[in-house]
């Protein structure tokens, strides 16, 4: 079936239905193959290595070079392991022959392998072969990506509708292999096979027919089956089409201004998936019609380039700039695009904490190989959700880390110590204020000036764990508003700042002062970060006092108190809650 295509006109592959992706394997392989030339060579080995004259003898595959082989002395080698075996014990003085391998020119030519399977567990599969892969049925697939060869081996139920579809992908220009339930084309009883029929006509298609061909599958089956090669030739618009398109095709659409609105509303969904699918739409006509120009377009003096030139700004590490690779490339680059838009809401990327925010960041990139479609954005939707609980309580306890045992030895007044649940080593963090190490102060040219962005982006991610803590419900100006308004176009001198959860002391020697507003804050955060070490049981205040054991009142007494744990008891949603649907507000 591979070996029916033109590989070196394969760009970006694409396997639908795709399983385990063994059709792309399969053609890695081939290609890496094909992707190969040989030579033989008889080399002295003396004072000086050199060669003969008359050598080295090139071969354009493996078999032009066994059949050299084995003709040269009467053998019969099926692998250049074997030839290379037999060479090594030829009698020949100081002359040794040696195969050599190389490259063909376009071996290293990158080709961008896409599939698409409706099976999850399989999907994961092919996502750790680090094919893009997209979790979907491929009947109901969109995408704006153009492929130029497609490798499949649809369901036979109705292998009619998917072949139909992977020939409208390629309408642009492409190669279609697949393997087709052979009744499907030798009984064309449906209107659906019969439209498949007109389209192999109308493309001249390849059809060879394999009887039992799955008789050795991994799922066997007896059935006959037809092999199927389409080469669909690049589609060309001439120039009186393109006049008019440059003409009367204006694109006079205006965008509505962009709202950071909730990403979960449904308008700024709409609004984000139809501009994407305007500015999609539009480029690829552009490129398109460019292309089609390029006849018309005058070369230089000596003819040797073109005199304008379309260039496709965007994802510059991938994709030459080839016809089909400026479309992707576009598409690409134009996905980056909106699905940073879509991380730019407060409502997300401001509630992120700076290492999830940092992971999320980092990861953009891969979202453009994901379509730009309502689905895909629910299903981030999903999973930054159900990744928001563990990425605040890693950011609550980080914080409790910082203010107890991290920083203890240089600044024990943060701490006090009680009797853990599993150690003596229980940490309390001081209700009142604490002190930690963030050097602020420099001199530079005899002038002293203090870090404020520094500090701005420190309190900035104390602050979000307490928001975290407090749900939300205190207001007031943020760590970036009140900042912001102080000190952004004048110089920080050290001055005492208040915001709304907590009051600053900045000092000269290297240390802030943080005096705390909330203490109940402060015990929530506490009970958090003991519970996380073991330090406190994870049913802490959910029994009564006088239903406690001895050994656990004892950890109540040293840590709060039977007072205070009553309050615990009492308020177990405030306390001991610290789910991040109910802290942000997404319940729904």
């Amino acid at each position: 079936m591979i070996s029916k295509l033109d590989i070196s006109r394969v760009n970006a592959v694409l396997e639908p239905s795709a399983g385990k992706g063994d059709f792309i394997e399969a053609f890695n392989k081939y290609r890496k193959e094909e992707m190969k030339t040989y030579s033989l060579q008889r080399c002295y080995y003396g004072n000086n290595r050199k060669q003969r004259s008359d050598l080295p003898k090139f071969f354009d595959d493996r078999n032009e070079l066994l059949a050299f082989i084995n003709g040269k002395w009467d053998k019969d080698f099926v692998t250049i392991g074997e030839a290379r075996e037999f060479l090594k014990t030829l009698d020949d003085e100081d002359w040794e022959w040696e195969i050599y391998v190389h490259n063909k020119k376009d071996a290293e030519r990158f080709v961008e392998f896409s599939c698409v399977e409706i099976d999850p567990d399989l999907c994961a599969i092919l996502r750790e072969k680090r094919y893009l892969t997209t979790n979907a049925n491929f009947l109901d697939w969109c995408s704006f990506s153009r492929y130029d060869t497609i490798l499949m081996n649809p369901p036979f139920a109705d292998g009619d509708k998917h072949l139909l579809k992977a020939i409208a992908l390629c309408e642009n220009g492409g190669q279609i292999a697949c393997i087709l339930n052979a009744e499907t084309i030798k009984n064309p009883c449906t209107q659906l096979r019969q439209l498949l029929i007109q389209k192999l006509d109308e493309y001249h298609a390849n059809i060879e027919y394999i009887d039992n061909a799955f008789s050795d599958a991994e799922r066997t089956a007896d059935v006959d089956v037809a092999l199927i090669y389409i080469d669909i030739p690049a589609k060309t618009v001439n120039a009186e089409i393109a006049k008019n398109f440059v003409k009367g095709d204006v694109y006079e659409k205006e965008y509505k201004e962009f709202s950071e609105t909730q990403l979960y509303a449904g308008d700024a969904i709409s609004m984000l998936i139809e501009q994407f699918n305007l500015e999609a739409r539009y480029g690829l006509k552009i490129i398109d019609t460019f292309n089609s120009m390029q006849q018309y377009i005058p070369k230089d003096k000596d003819n040797m380039s073109r005199l304008i030139n379309l260039s496709v700004l965007g994802c510059s590490d991938e994709y030459k700039n080839t016809e089909m690779s400026q479309a992707n490339k576009y598409i690409r680059a134009l996905r980056q695009k909106y699905w940073e838009l879509a991380f730019q809401t407060d409502q997300i990327s401001g509630l992120l904490t700076d290492a999830a925010r940092s992971r999320y960041q980092s990861e953009i990139r891969r979202f453009r190989d994901y379509d730009f479609t309502f689905s895909n954005i629910k299903q981030l939707q999903i999973e930054l959700s159900q990744s928001l609980d563990s990425n605040i309580h890693d950011a609550i306890v980080n914080l409790y880390d910082n203010f107890t045992y991290k920083y203890s030895r240089e600044n024990p007044q943060n701490v006090h110590l009680f009797n853990g649940w599993n150690t003596n080593q229980g940490f309390k963090i001081n209700p009142k204020k604490v002190i930690y190490p963030l050097y602020l102060y420099s001199t530079y040219g005899g002038w002293g000036s203090y870090d404020v962005y520094k500090l701005r982006d420190f309190l900035t991610e104390v602050e979000k764990v307490f928001i975290y803590l407090d749900a939300g419900r205190t207001e007031g100006d943020t760590v970036q508003q009140v900042i912001g308004k102080q000190y952004m176009n004048e110089r920080y001198h050290g001055e005492d700042l208040s915001f709304k959860y907590f009051d600053v002391e900045v000092k000269k020697k290297g240390t802030i002062h943080i005096k705390w507003k909330n203490d109940e804050l402060i015990k929530k955060l506490t009970i958090i970060g003991c519970q996380a070490h073991g330090t406190l049981p994870n049913d802490y205040g959910t029994r009564k006092y006088a239903d406690l054991d001895k050994e656990h009142k004892d950890v109540v007494d040293a840590f709060e108190g039977e007072k205070k744990y009553k309050e615990t008891v009492a308020n177990p949603q405030f306390y001991l809650n610290t789910s991040s649907m109910t802290l942000l507000g997404m319940a729904q």
